[in-house]
């Protein structure tokens, strides 16, 4: 211990880190007044490479600025030689750099009246460090350090101005709390992407830009962290495929993508990053029905309510189209359980490959036709909670276990989600056979339901919905209701149709005379529709009682499904619904 103390008692009054420096070996001591060699001939033994290495410092490192430190000499990197920072301590008026492998440059040092250098008003070499007999370098004023740019050229200017380096170190303080705080604040948009609906997040980032941009700042800090870049695993993949391919790309960021690659891509997200992305909420993305090709969720099936997600690719993709999905492994608690999540909504796992063991790649093609699906609904009237059974196989009823009102995948609120939220290109006619809150009214049907179309550009689509009195037929397939909702049961069919076949639906509607409490269908959607217009505008027919039949077909391409419509007229107890019913347990019935 007395041995330690002395050999390094001429440390005494230096800094605890230049002690530490010296004492480590990272920096050897000197008895003042002694110049310090720097090594000039490079010797390869093993002994000596691991001592160089030991008096090496890399030239980035901060190294402590006190009264005692009179200079700094950096050994510049020249072929094989390393950098090598030196603290000269007083009294050193002059060191050796070596400027080549066989010989050194000496250094003088000039210092001012106060035996300490200074960078105040320099006007000539004896100012700062420089070789001797060599031209000096141009000084860098703001970075107080030469950039000249000499092949071979050991030449190096290093100011040791106390204060440029405490407002460095400030600065230097200031990028590392700055790239704290951009941390954090990803991480917590981050959260609130994973927990919000993309409503909430589309309105989030509509009033605030800013944090949209702020949020994929951080993400490409991320990215540039990660094994591979999910990016570069799509490109390459597509580069096998054909180049007239339409791709979407849901939560593009930047749209990246799209630049990349060959074929035509939609980009969608939040917020317009740059002209190629189009902003919007990706569970009602622009598009028409069967439109694409592939659909891509790469790293952005975020939010409480993704199934709406995976309903919307499956409606935008062409039949046999292909969904890829590709997520942080660590997202699933079960792969399996995964894939057979996304099989419900209309898909056929196909490929599931593991990249790096880190990230997950997803697979699906879509199936040859929308899921059928049979439910039944009991929702006592004026209450949000009911009861909602659905069926996947003869005889097996599961309960469901949200309201008629929440949107958690269910097909009842699927198919009516733009009747209860705003959508500028969705419009309907609802009616019914009283109009609301009047209590105690007798009528002369119970007629009930929806019609639904899309006035977009370019699109023909429509649904009718229809929902039922009280009381279900005798099923004619295989299909089993629980005894207990016989009696009390509500029906709701939901049917996928063209335009075209809303006239027909109107002239049977016309003979029951229902309420028409809502239409905000514009008349240039149905200027070729007489009954339609009829029905909007509540006109009675003057027809004696009888029975009709309207026919109308679905809009499946491949299996449509033709459908007769029967109206008793005014003496109908049931309306026009009770053979309908009858009609339907026949055929599948299509829920979207």
């Amino acid at each position: 211990m007395g041995k330690s103390k002395n050999k390094y008692k001429h440390l005494a009054g230096l800094d605890k880190g230049t002690k530490l420096l010296l004492q480590t070996g990272v920096l050897k001591e000197r008895p003042p007044g002694i110049p310090f060699p720097v090594r000039g001939k490079k010797n390869n033994s093993k002994r000596n490479l691991r001592k160089q290495k030991a008096e090496t410092v890399d030239c980035t490192e901060e190294i402590p600025n006190k009264a005692s430190v009179n200079s700094i000499v950096l050994q510049k990197k020249d072929g094989k030689q390393e950098f090598l920072n030196a603290i000269n301590q007083k009294n050193c008026d002059e060191i050796f750099m070596s400027s080549n492998e066989t010989s050194t440059t000496s250094l003088k040092v000039e210092r001012n009246n106060n035996n300490k250098l200074t960078n105040d008003g320099v006007k000539s070499e004896d100012d700062c460090l420089s070789p001797m007999g060599k031209q000096n370098n141009s000084f860098d004023s703001s970075s107080q350090l030469s950039n000249a740019d000499r092949s071979g050229s050991c030449e190096i200017q290093l100011s040791v101005n106390s204060k440029a380096r405490k407002q460095q170190r400030k600065l230097d303080l200031k990028t590392r709390l700055c790239s704290k705080l951009q941390g954090s604040y990803f991480r917590w948009i981050n959260e609130m992407l994973y927990t919000s609906s993309s409503e909430e997040v589309a309105k989030l980032f509509s009033e605030d830009p800013h944090s949209f941009a702020k949020y994929h700042e951080g993400y490409e800090l991320q990215v540039s962290k990660w094994p591979v870049n999910p990016l570069d695993m799509l490109v390459n993949w597509f580069q096998k495929k054909p180049k007239t391919w339409i791709v979407s790309d849901m939560g593009c960021g930047n749209a990246k993508l799209q630049s990349l690659i060959k074929q035509k891509v939609y980009s969608f997200d939040f917020v317009a990053l740059n002209p190629n992305v189009i902003a919007c909420d990706m569970s009602h993305v622009p598009l028409s029905d069967e439109n694409v090709d592939v659909c891509i969720f790469s790293l952005s099936l975020m939010g409480s309510n993704i199934a709406d997600y995976i309903l919307e690719s499956n409606r935008i993709l062409r039949i046999n189209g292909i969904l890829i999905i590709i997520e942080i492994l660590s997202r699933f608690q079960s792969l399996r359980k995964f894939r057979k999540a996304v099989e419900n909504f209309g898909f056929e796992f196909k490929q599931q490959n593991l990249i790096k063991n880190y990230f997950i790649w997803f697979k699906f093609v879509k199936k040859g036709g929308p899921q059928k699906t049979r439910a039944i609904v009991y929702k006592a009237p004026g209450q949000l909670n009911g009861k909602i059974i659905e069926s996947t196989a003869v005889g097996d009823w599961d309960n469901g276990a949200q309201a008629l009102n929440r949107d958690n995948g269910h097909s009842f609120a699927r198919a009516l989600e733009h009747v209860v939220v705003n959508n500028n290109n969705v419009k309907f006619i609802a009616y019914n056979n009283a109009p609301p809150r009047v209590p105690n009214l007798k009528t002369k049907s119970n007629s009930k339901g929806i019609i639904i179309l899309s006035d977009a550009v370019n699109t023909d689509s429509a649904a009718w919905i229809i929902h039922t009195v009280p009381g279900f037929p005798a099923a004619k397939t295989g299909y089993n209701w629980p005894v207990a909702e016989n009696a009390r049961g509500h029906l709701l069919i939901c049917l996928t149709i063209s335009e075209s076949q809303i006239n027909s639906i109107a002239a049977s509607l016309l003979l029951v005379q229902p309420v028409i409490y809502y239409n905000n269908i514009p008349q240039t959607e149905t200027a070729g529709m007489p009954y339609f217009n009829k029905l909007a505008e509540g006109k009675i027919p003057t027809l004696p009682p009888f029975t009709s039949r309207q026919t109308i077909r679905t809009q499946d391409a491949r299996n449509p499904v033709t459908v007769h419509i029967y109206s008793k007229s005014e003496s109908s107890k049931y309306g026009e619904h009770e053979l309908l019913q009858q009609k339907f347990w026949s055929i599948e019935i299509s829920i979207v």
